[in-house]
């Protein structure tokens, strides 16, 4: 079971809903920009291996996103290292939010 961690802060990337959807559900992933104004806030959990596994398969890793792991800087100013989604099937029309 996954367990809630912090609310964290993902520097130098930003939101964007640029995963090709056929479903038109708008589905996004974080995007590296390099610019440090750029920051994205979301939360950190901690998962098993196992409910990794299950993250990784309903996902489609490899085939519709991969993981990446990235530096995050919780609210308490502690640094984790984390993993995220990004999205391997990029449409040509983006739109990002900062």
């Amino acid at each position: 079971m996954a367990k809630f961690l912090d609310i964290t802060h993902l520097k130098q990337h930003r939101l964007s809903f640029r995963k090709n959807d056929t479903g038109q559900s708008g589905k996004c992933d974080v995007e590296f920009t390099g610019n440090s104004a750029d920051i994205v806030i979301g939360v950190i959990y901690k998962i098993s291996d196992d409910d990794r596994l299950i993250l990784d398969q309903y996902e489609r890793l490899g085939f519709t996103y991969d993981s990446k792991q990235v530096e995050v800087t919780t609210e308490s100013k502690e640094t984790l290292y984390a993993f995220t989604f990004t999205a391997l099937n990029i449409d040509g029309l983006m739109i990002h939010y900062h």
